[in-house]
């Protein structure tokens, strides 16, 4: 929190950034400056984040398999996870604290009777 606090401060604080004019701006275009050329993301974002969704399960199984443990995945909560993984990453990040009742008023209503839901973070 307080690196991100002194980051936006020292964006944000006119005496740590000088002035530059137009002009200086215009002046420093010459034979030296290379155009910039935008090309548009190439990576296949959905396989990478299937890929790294299939790498965690197999991480998980495999460490909770070195203590005998069984490992089920509950592909209906999976879609109600990713708001509360965002507001943790958010909190972590930023050190804002988002309220998750929505997500435990979701997870209260798709986890069925007598049954537990213990996914957290840590």
């Amino acid at each position: 929190k307080q690196w991100y606090q002194r980051r936006v401060r020292g964006v944000t604080d006119p005496v740590l950034w000088k002035e530059l004019s137009g002009e200086a701006i215009c002046s420093m275009r010459g034979p030296q400056c290379l155009p910039i050329t935008l090309t548009p993301n190439t990576m296949d974002l959905e396989q990478m984040a299937t890929q790294l969704e299939h790498s965690l399960k197999r991480l998980v199984r495999d460490e909770r398999e070195r203590f005998d443990l069984c490992t089920h995945w509950n592909n209906d909560l999976a879609h109600l996870l990713l708001p509360a993984l965002s507001a943790y990453e958010l909190e972590r990040y930023s050190g804002v604290c988002v309220s998750n009742e929505d997500f435990e008023n979701a997870v209260r209503h798709s986890v069925p009777s007598g049954f537990t839901f213990k996914g957290y973070p840590s």
